[in-house]
């Protein structure tokens, strides 16, 4: 209400988590939050078995995107999917690096059909709607978590004083 912000979400119930579906469900209803509330409530934790790598140098990243590679494939992601996801660690990765305090950690699980990468570390990020926009061409940054929103099948972002957590979701076929 008051606001140019229109929110259109389109949810595959087949490969959804049923956490998340239900989260979608309670969304549209009459009595839910206001759309921006979305991109601000507390993500669920993390999965407490879920891989964990800390990194804090570029050259890291390279490992980072074999972790992923890896893991992904194994998990029965397709080759071209794989590369997606491994394309979108590496954005937001870098992102940990440049703006985020230099440093950040990677935790990967799979949650039902869902491959889950999140990269967590202590920038604080303002827009709530980050990445949701197309940069133009004339940026000379501003394309990564718009280019994992892209790639990937969810995008969730928090972000607080404490820090940031990009949560990269890919539903498995």
């Amino acid at each position: 209400a008051g606001t140019p912000f229109w929110l259109r979400c389109v949810y595959d119930a087949g490969v959804l988590a049923p956490d998340l579906l239900a989260a979608a469900r309670r969304r549209h209803s009459p009595d839910a939050p206001p759309p921006l509330s979305l991109f601000t409530a507390a993500l669920p934790p993390a999965d407490p078995d879920a891989a964990t790598v800390r990194f804090d140098r570029p050259a890291q990243v390279r490992d980072l995107r074999a972790a992923v590679t890896g893991w992904a494939a194994a998990a029965g992601l397709p080759a071209d999917r794989v590369a997606d996801l491994t394309l979108a660690v590496h954005e937001v990765a870098v992102n940990s690096l440049r703006h985020g305090g230099g440093r950040g950690t990677l935790r990967y699980w799979t949650e039902g059909r869902s491959l889950v990468c999140e990269v967590s570390d202590s920038g604080h990020i303002t827009d709530p709607l980050v990445g949701r926009l197309r940069p133009t061409t004339s940026q000379l940054s501003g394309r990564g978590v718009w280019l994992a929103n892209q790639l990937c099948d969810l995008v969730r972002i928090r972000s607080s004083a404490s820090g940031t957590t990009v949560r990269l979701h890919m539903f498995l076929p």
